[in-house]
């Protein structure tokens, strides 16, 4: 129910919620990045999911973990039956050979990077993510 309340915010709703998170594992087959051609297994967020910058006062009390053009995704609704998501879903281990990227596109575009997944509250999961690099 807390997901469907969420999409209300969506494309398919208000569309108020115009950025889209793609989690790429990135496979390497030579088992590290350059190796040989890599094959890429996406999985794609509903598109109603917020995401916004960190504030100053966020990055100021993070106690040096978050720096000022990192972006906060969520709340996100933990899997449920088969609505949500899992927080291995969400933030998966990157093995040797395999390369985690989280792709925005929209206000936000660009390749990131997990810096920390918030799990403190019931009913939502939170992603702090950093730029990886600039693309235009």
């Amino acid at each position: 129910m807390v997901d469907e309340i969420r999409s209300i915010a969506g494309p398919k709703g208000f569309d108020i919620r115009t950025t889209r998170l793609t989690i790429r594992a990135r496979i390497w087959p030579g088992g590290r990045a350059g190796l040989g051609s890599p094959l890429d297994v996406d999985l794609v967020l509903a598109p109603h999911y917020k995401v916004s910058q960190l504030s100053a006062r966020e990055v100021a009390s993070s106690g040096g973990r978050f720096e000022l053009e990192d972006v906060r995704v969520g709340p996100i609704t933990p899997k449920e039956g088969a609505t949500g998501y899992s927080l291995s879903e969400l933030a998966p281990d990157g093995s040797d050979g395999v390369e985690i990227l989280y792709i925005l596109t929209g206000p936000h575009d660009g390749e990131y990077g997990l810096v920390q997944a918030i799990k403190s509250r019931p009913f939502r999961y939170e992603l702090v993510l950093r730029r990886r690099r600039r693309t235009p």
